[in-house]
């Protein structure tokens, strides 16, 4: 017959291993998670489980998304700012044409954490002519696309130079389910964003921007599902 102490030295044993075999479960468990988030789980066009964002940090950019994803990332982004409008950009340089993905969005995030000093790229979103739509600033940050108009607001901005380029099919879509799925967060009338004296950043500086060729009533219709 064992001894009393190592009959319980031997339960313990055990239960540590139970323990350990366990944790090793939950950990795989996880990893495939991660793992699944990380690279997407394929059917059709639309990635399994539901997509998670990352908003842009620091001397990082954030994940990008298509536009028929981005509705579900918009919705999840944490936001306790109260929002009153949402103000339309482009970028001027780099436009379209030098558009190459993620080397282009990493350029602009430099560009304004380092030579601009603005700690993180200017805006909340970053729509290329591809229609992918990049996460830019955490929404739940106060940005630094417009001076003096930052509170409050939202920074949406088309990779192109709309003084001389029109965007592209999948861009005009790709805004326009951004702008209407902030809309519809925030209660926001696309009308009264859009009025005179609001929504774009020229409303507030003496730019173009988002571009001579884009205009407010030609955004409605974007809205609304029109080029």
């Amino acid at each position: 017959m064992k001894p009393v102490a190592a009959t319980d030295a031997e339960a313990r044993r055990r239960r540590q291993r139970r323990m350990a075999r366990t944790w090793a479960a939950r950990l795989a468990v996880l990893l495939a998670i991660c793992i699944a988030y990380r690279y997407g789980y394929r059917r059709g066009a639309h990635s399994l489980p539901a997509v998670v964002g990352r908003e842009s940090q620091p001397e990082m950019i954030g994940t990008r998304h298509p536009w028929w994803e981005i509705e579900r990332v918009i919705a999840t982004q944490p936001c306790r700012r109260r929002i009153t409008e949402v103000i339309l950009h482009h970028t001027w340089d780099p436009t379209a044409a030098q558009y190459a993905g993620e080397p282009t969005v990493e350029a602009i995030l430099r560009f304004h954490a380092r030579d601009r000093g603005w700690h993180n790229i200017a805006y909340h979103y970053i729509i290329g002519p591809d229609g992918t739509i990049w996460l830019g600033r955490p929404l739940s940050q106060v940005g630094t696309h417009t001076q003096g108009h930052n509170d409050g607001t939202i920074g949406v901005c088309l990779i192109i130079n709309a003084d001389v380029e029109q965007p592209s099919e999948v861009q005009i879509k790709a805004t326009a389910i951004v702008l209407r799925t902030l809309f519809d967060r925030f209660g926001l009338s696309a009308r009264r964003n859009f009025a005179p004296g609001h929504g774009f950043h020229r409303d507030y500086a003496d730019k173009t921007c988002p571009g001579t060729l884009i205009t407010k009533a030609r955004v409605l219709r974007w809205l609304q599902g029109s080029p």
